[in-house]
This record gives C-alpha cells, sequence and structure tokens, in this order.
C-alpha cells in the first residue's frame, strides 16, 4: 500500500509566546530575496504570509476548526466533531498508553490529508519521559519502522502476543498459513479485550500483503465483522470496545454493517473538550477514555471519506539488517 508523502518546508522559524489568554504559536515562513542597494545586491530574508497564530485556552485552541488547516471532511455532517477530536488528541490528551495512539493519529494523517501537526514527528516528543517509558517493547516498530525484534522474541511470546508479533513482523520473518487458522480460533471463542487488537494484526498483514489472496485471511475479515457488528447490535454503544468496533468495521472493508444511528448517537455524546467516554449510548459525561476518542475520530473519518486511498499504518523505513 502507498502511504501519503510528507509535506518538506524549505525553511520554517517557529516562535512559541506566551499570552493572557494561554499560548499563542505562530509559525513563519521566509525566503531569501535579492535587494538592490547603492553597493550592488544583497540576499535578505523576506516575510512570506505568515501562519495564523493560534491562541490556547485550557490546553486547547480557542479558534476551532484551525484557521488554515485542510479540511478534507469538511462535507461531513460531524465536521464539527472530527475538528474537536483532533484538537483534543494533538494537544490535550495525556491518557496513558498515549504512544500507540498517537502512531494512530499519526495514521489517519497521513491517510486523510490532515495538517502535518497531527503527524509523530509533530506530536511526539522523545525527550519526555512518557516517551522513553511506553515505547511499546517489542511493538517499537509503530514508532520507529527500522526497529526489529529478534525471531526468539516472537517465539517465546504468549499465544495471543505471538499472533500480534507475527503480523506486525510478517514481511520480515515469512509466517506459516497456520497463523490465520490462530487468528479465526481467538475471534469464535467470543468477544474479547483482544478483538480490536486482532483486528489491527490482520490490518498489518494486509499493510505487508502477507498471505494475499488466501481464502482464509477473507474468512478472519468478515469473521471479526460479524462479532464487531453482533456486540454493537446485542449490547448497545455503552458497551466496552463500542469505539472500536466502530472504527474497525469501517477500516477492515465493513462498514456497510455500520448503522448511521450508532454514528449520529455517538457523535453526541462527544465531551466539550472533544474527548469521548468508554460509553457512547448517551450524553457526553465529561469522563475521558483517550482510545476511545481515538477510534471515534477515526470512525468519523472514515464514514467522512470513504474513499481515502489505501496507506500502511507503518511508516516505511530504510532496509534494516534481521537480528541474529
Amino acid at each position: 500500500m502507498n502511504t501519503r508523502p510528507s509535506l518538506r518546508l524549505c525553511y520554517a522559524i517557529s516562535v512559541f509566546i506566551v499570552v493572557a489568554a494561554g499560548f499563542a504559536l505562530p509559525v513563519a515562513f521566509a525566503e531569501e530575496t535579492s535587494v538592490s542597494n547603492q553597493e550592488g545586491e544583497v540576499s535578505v530574508p523576506t516575510p512570506k504570509k505568515a501562519a495564523p497564530v493560534l491562541h490556547f485556552k485550557g490546553g486547547l485552541p480557542q479558534e476551532l476548526p484551525i484557521p488554515g488547516d485542510p479540511r478534507p471532511y469538511a462535507n461531513s455532517p460531524y465536521a464539527t466533531q472530527i475538528d474537536k477530536a483532533l484538537a483534543f488528541l494533538a494537544f490535550k490528551d495525556r491518557d496513558s498508553n498515549r504512544n500507540y495512539r498517537l502512531v494512530l493519529l499519526d495514521y489517519m494523517q497521513r491517510k486523510y490529508g490532515l495538517h502535518e501537526r497531527y503527524s509523530l514527528k509533530a506530536t511526539r516528543a522523545p525527550h519526555l519521559p512518557e516517551a522513553s517509558s511506553e515505547d511499546l517493547g517489542p511493538m517499537k516498530r509503530l514508532l520507529d519502522p527500522d526497529y526489529r525484534v529478534a525471531p526468539s522474541v516472537i517465539e517465546e511470546a504468549s499465544p495471543y502476543e505471538r499472533i500480534i508479533l507475527k503480523s506486525l513482523y510478517c514481511d520480515i520473518y515469512p509466517a506459516d498459513i497456520s497463523l490465520l487458522d490462530e487468528m479465526n480460533v481467538m475471534i469464535q471463542e467470543g468477544v474479547s479485550p483482544f478483538l480490536p487488537t486482532l483486528a489491527i494484526a490482520y490490518l498489518w498483514l494486509c499493510d505487508h500483503q502477507c498471505f494475499f489472496g488466501e481464502p482464509k485471511r477473507m474468512l478472519v475479515r468478515d469473521a471479526l465483522a460479524v462479532k464487531f457488528r453482533n456486540h454493537l447490535r446485542d449490547n448497545g454503544l455503552n458497551a466496552p470496545m463500542a469505539g472500536q468496533a466502530l472504527a474497525l468495521l469501517f477500516e477492515i472493508g465493513h462498514g456497510d454493517m455500520v448503522e448511521e444511528d450508532w454514528l449520529t448517537i455517538a457523535a453526541k455524546a462527544q465531551n466539550e473538550d472533544g474527548s469521548w467516554d468508554a460509553a457512547l449510548g448517551g450524553e457526553g459525561t465529561g469522563k475521558v477514555n483517550g482510545m476511545t476518542t481515538t477510534h471515534m475520530l477515526w470512525a468519523l473519518l472514515e464514514h467522512a471519506q470513504p474513499n481515502a486511498p489505501d496507506t500502511a499504518m507503518i511508516r516505511p523505513g530504510a532496509p534494516a539488517a534481521l537480528p541474529k
């Protein structure tokens, strides 16, 4: 799958200013221009049009949508909810396991053509304590495309973790077709906290073109979709993993199973700051669940841009030597 190339800025100066209402973030761009004087010509920086200044209050931009930002989802009935969720995840979200959510936000930035402020390069600061304490362990490849684990790490993992790691690294360490059988068995065992992660593992298999054209891979996809749909129908939007189920039904190619009422009700449950609670069946509770917020944003973007280009979740990296 092809990823969207990142924007390249020739020359940028970022200035951070504290103002009474919060923070202001102006970003100016300059280019060298020849200016004549009595001694001849000299090259001096001439300001180009400056980017809008972002004023913050309570950790969030005061003006939404952010002026000048691309909004390919603008025609969506949920465009306002998308604006607010993007701002929350980029600027205010500090819940645990944030690095994984930033990986998903980076994926959405590339797939749906969002502003680069939502890319990993902009949202993740490696020098902060949270970055080193939550490096995703053997799944660090999601943050660093060149990262590799030794085969022994995969083989010695628990059955569930082994499926996840084999999917993540199937382009490096080819997996046996029995991997798909194992996935199907776990899916059929019922709805569990692992089901959304198995769906993510399926997406990694697709990203790497592993088992391309294999009917058993399609069986994994369809089994996941049925489980997610039935979970929402039988247990409602207040059930655990409702946000994940909505997003992943779209992402694995079964958006046809998503009922419009589910999205309408869930969108109304958004908190004022742009976040969602895990329970999506009522009004905003004020409680924050970072994972649900990320997946609700994902679902609304998929709904708004059903023809977005196929994009790999793992950023492409330079070839690296395999660990022995």
